[in-house]
Protein backbone atom coordinates (compact mmCIF):
# COMPACT_ATOMS: atom_id res chain seq x y z
CA UNK A 1 0.00 0.00 0.00
CA UNK A 2 2.99 2.33 -0.36
CA UNK A 3 4.67 4.54 2.20
CA UNK A 4 1.70 5.92 4.11
CA UNK A 5 -0.73 3.04 3.69
CA UNK A 6 1.56 0.12 4.49
CA UNK A 7 5.11 0.82 5.63
CA UNK A 8 4.19 3.71 7.92
CA UNK A 9 1.41 1.80 9.69
CA UNK A 10 3.55 -1.31 10.16
CA UNK A 11 6.47 0.78 11.41
CA UNK A 12 4.28 2.58 13.95
CA UNK A 13 2.83 -0.72 15.20
CA UNK A 14 6.31 -2.20 15.41
CA UNK A 15 7.70 0.77 17.31
CA UNK A 16 5.07 0.75 20.06
CA UNK A 17 5.14 -3.04 20.39
CA UNK A 18 8.94 -3.04 20.71
CA UNK A 19 8.86 -0.28 23.34
CA UNK A 20 6.17 -2.16 25.26
CA UNK A 21 8.09 -5.45 25.17
CA UNK A 22 11.33 -3.84 26.35
CA UNK A 23 9.59 -2.00 29.18
CA UNK A 24 7.86 -5.20 30.29
CA UNK A 25 11.16 -7.13 30.40
CA UNK A 26 12.85 -4.23 32.19
CA UNK A 27 10.13 -4.05 34.87
CA UNK A 28 9.48 -7.79 35.23
CA UNK A 29 13.19 -8.65 35.19
CA UNK A 30 16.12 -7.55 37.37
CA UNK A 31 15.73 -3.82 36.76
CA UNK A 32 18.68 -2.62 38.85
CA UNK A 33 21.02 -5.27 37.40
CA UNK A 34 20.03 -4.34 33.83
CA UNK A 35 20.60 -0.62 34.50
CA UNK A 36 23.99 -1.21 36.15
CA UNK A 37 25.35 -3.62 33.55
CA UNK A 38 23.91 -1.54 30.71
CA UNK A 39 25.63 1.61 31.93
CA UNK A 40 28.96 -0.21 32.31
CA UNK A 41 28.59 -1.83 28.88
CA UNK A 42 27.96 1.58 27.33
CA UNK A 43 31.13 2.96 28.90
CA UNK A 44 33.18 -0.04 27.82
CA UNK A 45 31.87 0.23 24.27
CA UNK A 46 32.95 3.87 24.05
CA UNK A 47 36.41 3.33 25.53
CA UNK A 48 37.14 -0.01 23.80
CA UNK A 49 35.68 0.82 20.38
CA UNK A 50 39.01 1.76 18.67
CA UNK A 51 40.64 -1.45 19.90
CA UNK A 52 37.69 -3.62 18.88
CA UNK A 53 37.52 -2.02 15.42
CA UNK A 54 41.18 -2.87 14.72
CA UNK A 55 41.28 -6.29 16.44
CA UNK A 56 42.14 -8.94 13.81
CA UNK A 57 43.76 -11.75 15.88
CA UNK A 58 47.31 -11.36 14.51
CA UNK A 59 48.68 -14.18 16.71
CA UNK A 60 46.01 -16.78 15.95
CA UNK A 61 48.54 -19.12 14.28
CA UNK A 62 50.74 -19.32 17.41
CA UNK A 63 48.49 -21.38 19.67
CA UNK A 64 51.53 -23.16 21.14
CA UNK A 65 52.42 -19.86 22.84
CA UNK A 66 49.03 -19.63 24.51
CA UNK A 67 47.21 -17.53 21.91
CA UNK A 68 43.69 -18.62 21.00
CA UNK A 69 42.13 -18.77 17.54
CA UNK A 70 38.56 -17.64 18.26
CA UNK A 71 37.60 -16.38 14.74
CA UNK A 72 35.87 -13.49 16.54
CA UNK A 73 36.81 -10.79 13.99
CA UNK A 74 35.48 -12.86 11.07
CA UNK A 75 32.32 -14.05 12.82
CA UNK A 76 31.34 -10.73 14.35
CA UNK A 77 33.18 -7.56 13.30
CA UNK A 78 33.71 -8.32 9.61
CA UNK A 79 30.35 -10.06 9.24
CA UNK A 80 28.33 -7.19 10.67
CA UNK A 81 30.27 -4.58 8.72
CA UNK A 82 29.53 -6.51 5.53
CA UNK A 83 25.93 -6.98 6.64
CA UNK A 84 25.37 -3.23 7.00
CA UNK A 85 27.26 -2.55 3.77
CA UNK A 86 24.70 -4.70 1.93
CA UNK A 87 21.81 -2.77 3.47
CA UNK A 88 23.40 0.70 3.25
CA UNK A 89 22.48 1.70 -0.35
CA UNK A 90 18.82 0.70 -0.23
CA UNK A 91 18.17 1.77 3.36
CA UNK A 92 19.97 5.06 2.71
CA UNK A 93 17.76 5.76 -0.29
CA UNK A 94 14.67 4.80 1.71
CA UNK A 95 15.59 7.13 4.58
CA UNK A 96 16.16 9.93 2.07
CA UNK A 97 12.76 9.19 0.52
CA UNK A 98 10.83 9.40 3.79
CA UNK A 99 12.88 12.40 5.01
CA UNK A 100 11.65 14.76 2.34
CA UNK A 101 11.22 18.23 3.83
CA UNK A 102 13.67 17.63 6.67
CA UNK A 103 17.18 19.00 6.97
CA UNK A 104 20.27 16.91 6.30
CA UNK A 105 21.18 17.29 9.97
CA UNK A 106 17.85 15.81 11.07
CA UNK A 107 18.22 12.93 8.64
CA UNK A 108 21.78 12.08 9.74
CA UNK A 109 21.01 12.33 13.45
CA UNK A 110 17.80 10.34 13.07
CA UNK A 111 19.36 7.51 11.07
CA UNK A 112 22.62 7.20 13.02
CA UNK A 113 21.68 8.13 16.58
CA UNK A 114 18.16 6.78 16.96
CA UNK A 115 18.91 3.62 14.99
CA UNK A 116 21.94 2.90 17.16
CA UNK A 117 19.93 3.75 20.28
CA UNK A 118 17.25 1.22 19.36
CA UNK A 119 19.84 -1.54 18.81
CA UNK A 120 21.57 -0.64 22.08
CA UNK A 121 18.30 -0.82 24.04
CA UNK A 122 17.57 -4.30 22.73
CA UNK A 123 21.11 -5.46 23.51
CA UNK A 124 21.17 -3.90 26.97
CA UNK A 125 17.77 -5.13 28.16
CA UNK A 126 17.51 -8.55 26.50
CA UNK A 127 21.22 -9.34 26.67
CA UNK A 128 21.66 -8.44 30.33
CA UNK A 129 18.45 -10.23 31.27
CA UNK A 130 19.84 -13.38 29.66
CA UNK A 131 23.15 -12.82 31.47
CA UNK A 132 21.30 -12.54 34.78
CA UNK A 133 19.49 -15.83 34.16
CA UNK A 134 22.84 -17.51 33.45
CA UNK A 135 24.58 -16.10 36.53
CA UNK A 136 21.85 -16.99 39.04
CA UNK A 137 21.30 -20.45 37.53
CA UNK A 138 17.71 -19.96 36.38
CA UNK A 139 18.46 -20.83 32.75
CA UNK A 140 21.69 -22.34 31.43
CA UNK A 141 21.82 -20.09 28.39
CA UNK A 142 25.39 -21.05 27.46
CA UNK A 143 24.61 -24.77 27.41
CA UNK A 144 21.51 -24.24 25.26
CA UNK A 145 23.49 -22.02 22.90
CA UNK A 146 26.29 -24.57 22.54
CA UNK A 147 24.17 -27.72 22.31
CA UNK A 148 21.14 -26.41 20.43
CA UNK A 149 20.97 -23.01 18.72
CA UNK A 150 20.70 -19.28 19.27
CA UNK A 151 16.98 -19.46 18.53
CA UNK A 152 16.45 -22.03 21.28
CA UNK A 153 18.41 -19.84 23.71
CA UNK A 154 16.26 -16.80 22.86
CA UNK A 155 12.99 -18.63 23.49
CA UNK A 156 14.36 -20.18 26.69
CA UNK A 157 15.05 -16.66 27.96
CA UNK A 158 11.59 -15.44 26.96
CA UNK A 159 9.88 -18.46 28.55
CA UNK A 160 11.38 -17.51 31.92
CA UNK A 161 9.32 -14.29 31.98
CA UNK A 162 5.84 -13.93 33.50
CA UNK A 163 3.06 -14.52 30.96
CA UNK A 164 5.63 -16.24 28.77
CA UNK A 165 3.11 -17.32 26.12
CA UNK A 166 2.06 -13.72 25.52
CA UNK A 167 5.69 -12.55 25.50
CA UNK A 168 6.69 -15.19 22.95
CA UNK A 169 3.68 -14.30 20.80
CA UNK A 170 4.55 -10.59 20.86
CA UNK A 171 8.22 -11.31 20.14
CA UNK A 172 7.34 -13.56 17.20
CA UNK A 173 4.93 -10.97 15.81
CA UNK A 174 7.63 -8.31 16.18
CA UNK A 175 10.10 -10.46 14.23
CA UNK A 176 7.56 -10.94 11.43
CA UNK A 177 6.72 -7.22 11.23
CA UNK A 178 10.40 -6.23 11.37
CA UNK A 179 11.10 -8.56 8.45
CA UNK A 180 8.05 -7.32 6.55
CA UNK A 181 8.97 -3.64 6.94
CA UNK A 182 12.58 -4.32 5.93
CA UNK A 183 11.61 -6.24 2.79
CA UNK A 184 8.85 -3.77 1.99
CA UNK A 185 11.23 -0.82 2.28
CA UNK A 186 13.91 -2.41 0.12
CA UNK A 187 11.44 -3.58 -2.53
CA UNK A 188 9.92 -0.08 -2.58
CA UNK A 189 13.30 1.55 -3.25
CA UNK A 190 14.35 -1.05 -5.84
CA UNK A 191 11.05 -0.53 -7.66
CA UNK A 192 11.55 3.25 -7.56
CA UNK A 193 15.10 2.99 -8.92
CA UNK A 194 14.35 0.70 -11.87
CA UNK A 195 11.12 2.48 -12.83
CA UNK A 196 11.64 5.23 -15.42
CA UNK A 197 8.94 7.60 -14.16
CA UNK A 198 7.82 7.69 -10.54
CA UNK A 199 5.24 10.41 -9.94
CA UNK A 200 4.18 9.38 -6.45
CA UNK A 201 4.46 5.64 -5.78
CA UNK A 202 6.13 2.92 -7.89
CA UNK A 203 3.75 0.48 -9.53
CA UNK A 204 2.40 -2.26 -7.27
CA UNK A 205 3.40 -5.07 -9.63
CA UNK A 206 6.94 -3.68 -9.62
CA UNK A 207 7.10 -3.70 -5.83
CA UNK A 208 5.63 -7.21 -5.68
CA UNK A 209 8.24 -8.48 -8.14
CA UNK A 210 11.12 -7.20 -6.03
CA UNK A 211 9.53 -8.40 -2.79
CA UNK A 212 9.18 -11.89 -4.28
CA UNK A 213 12.78 -11.79 -5.53
CA UNK A 214 14.06 -10.70 -2.13
CA UNK A 215 12.25 -13.63 -0.50
CA UNK A 216 13.36 -16.12 -3.13
CA UNK A 217 17.11 -15.43 -3.03
CA UNK A 218 17.72 -16.17 0.68
CA UNK A 219 15.35 -19.15 0.49
CA UNK A 220 17.48 -20.65 -2.31
CA UNK A 221 20.67 -20.00 -0.35
CA UNK A 222 19.20 -21.64 2.76
CA UNK A 223 18.07 -24.62 0.65
CA UNK A 224 21.55 -25.04 -0.86
CA UNK A 225 23.31 -24.73 2.49
CA UNK A 226 22.58 -23.38 5.93
CA UNK A 227 22.74 -20.08 7.79
CA UNK A 228 26.52 -19.99 7.32
CA UNK A 229 25.97 -20.05 3.54
CA UNK A 230 23.64 -17.07 3.78
CA UNK A 231 26.15 -15.20 5.95
CA UNK A 232 28.99 -15.94 3.52
CA UNK A 233 26.89 -14.71 0.60
CA UNK A 234 26.17 -11.50 2.50
CA UNK A 235 29.87 -10.86 3.06
CA UNK A 236 30.70 -11.59 -0.59
CA UNK A 237 27.97 -9.21 -1.74
CA UNK A 238 29.18 -6.54 0.66
CA UNK A 239 32.79 -6.50 -0.59
CA UNK A 240 32.14 -4.70 -3.94
CA UNK A 241 29.95 -2.16 -2.17
CA UNK A 242 33.01 -0.80 -0.34
CA UNK A 243 34.18 0.84 -3.57
CA UNK A 244 30.68 2.05 -4.48
CA UNK A 245 30.00 3.54 -1.05
CA UNK A 246 33.42 5.21 -1.00
CA UNK A 247 32.58 6.92 -4.30
CA UNK A 248 29.16 7.88 -2.92
CA UNK A 249 30.75 9.51 0.12
CA UNK A 250 33.10 11.50 -2.11
CA UNK A 251 30.17 12.56 -4.29
CA UNK A 252 28.24 13.76 -1.22
CA UNK A 253 31.18 15.93 -0.16
CA UNK A 254 31.52 17.31 -3.68
CA UNK A 255 27.79 18.03 -3.97
CA UNK A 256 27.76 19.73 -0.56
CA UNK A 257 30.63 22.01 -1.58
CA UNK A 258 28.83 22.90 -4.80
CA UNK A 259 25.66 23.70 -2.88
CA UNK A 260 27.46 25.96 -0.42
CA UNK A 261 29.36 27.78 -3.16
CA UNK A 262 26.76 28.12 -5.88
CA UNK A 263 23.49 28.17 -3.97
CA UNK A 264 21.95 31.61 -4.55
CA UNK A 265 20.49 32.04 -1.10
CA UNK A 266 21.83 29.74 1.58
CA UNK A 267 19.66 31.43 4.21
CA UNK A 268 16.61 29.65 2.82
CA UNK A 269 16.19 26.30 4.54
CA UNK A 270 13.89 24.90 1.86
CA UNK A 271 14.89 24.71 -1.81
CA UNK A 272 11.86 24.31 -4.07
CA UNK A 273 13.47 22.15 -6.74
CA UNK A 274 10.10 20.99 -8.07
CA UNK A 275 9.15 24.56 -9.04
CA UNK A 276 12.22 25.09 -11.24
CA UNK A 277 13.07 24.12 -14.79
CA UNK A 278 14.40 20.67 -15.69
CA UNK A 279 18.05 21.72 -15.56
CA UNK A 280 20.82 21.16 -13.09
CA UNK A 281 19.87 22.77 -9.75
CA UNK A 282 23.25 24.42 -9.25
CA UNK A 283 25.24 25.47 -12.31
CA UNK A 284 28.95 26.22 -12.22
CA UNK A 285 29.97 29.76 -13.04
CA UNK A 286 28.76 33.21 -12.20
CA UNK A 287 25.12 34.12 -12.02
CA UNK A 288 25.24 36.04 -15.29
CA UNK A 289 26.63 32.97 -17.06
CA UNK A 290 24.03 30.57 -15.72
CA UNK A 291 21.67 29.06 -18.31
CA UNK A 292 18.16 30.38 -18.47
CA UNK A 293 15.80 28.52 -16.16
CA UNK A 294 18.49 27.31 -13.75
CA UNK A 295 18.54 28.21 -10.08
CA UNK A 296 21.31 30.76 -10.48
CA UNK A 297 19.45 32.52 -13.27
CA UNK A 298 16.66 33.10 -10.76
CA UNK A 299 18.96 34.52 -8.11
CA UNK A 300 17.37 37.98 -8.28
CA UNK A 301 13.97 36.45 -7.61
CA UNK A 302 15.30 34.52 -4.62
CA UNK A 303 16.92 37.65 -3.19
CA UNK A 304 13.75 39.66 -3.75
CA UNK A 305 11.77 36.90 -2.01
CA UNK A 306 14.07 37.10 1.00
CA UNK A 307 13.82 40.90 1.15
CA UNK A 308 10.02 40.69 0.98
CA UNK A 309 10.00 38.16 3.81
CA UNK A 310 12.24 40.37 5.93
CA UNK A 311 10.01 43.39 5.28
CA UNK A 312 6.93 41.40 6.28
CA UNK A 313 8.62 40.24 9.49
CA UNK A 314 9.68 43.80 10.33
CA UNK A 315 6.17 45.05 9.64
CA UNK A 316 4.71 42.38 11.92
CA UNK A 317 7.09 43.36 14.71
CA UNK A 318 6.12 47.04 14.34
CA UNK A 319 2.43 46.14 14.46
CA UNK A 320 2.99 44.14 17.64
CA UNK A 321 4.83 47.04 19.27
CA UNK A 322 2.12 49.53 18.28
CA UNK A 323 -0.60 47.26 19.63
Amino acid sequence: QGLKGGIQKLSNINFYMAIGLLLFILIAGPTVFIFNTGLEALGRSITEMPRMMTYIEPFKDFENFGFKHTTFPQDWTVFYWAWWLVFAPTIGLFIAKISRGRTIQNMVVGSMFYGSLGCAMFMIILGNYGLYLQLNGTVDVVSILNNESATAAIFAILNSLPMSYAVVAVFTLLAVIFTATTFDSISYILASVVQVEVDDEPHRWNRLFWAFTLCLLPAILMFLGDLATLQTASIIAGAPLIVILSLMMLSVIKAARYDLYYQPDYYLKTIHIEELADSAPWEEGKTSEAPEGSVLALQDEWEQMREDNEEEENADELDKRDS
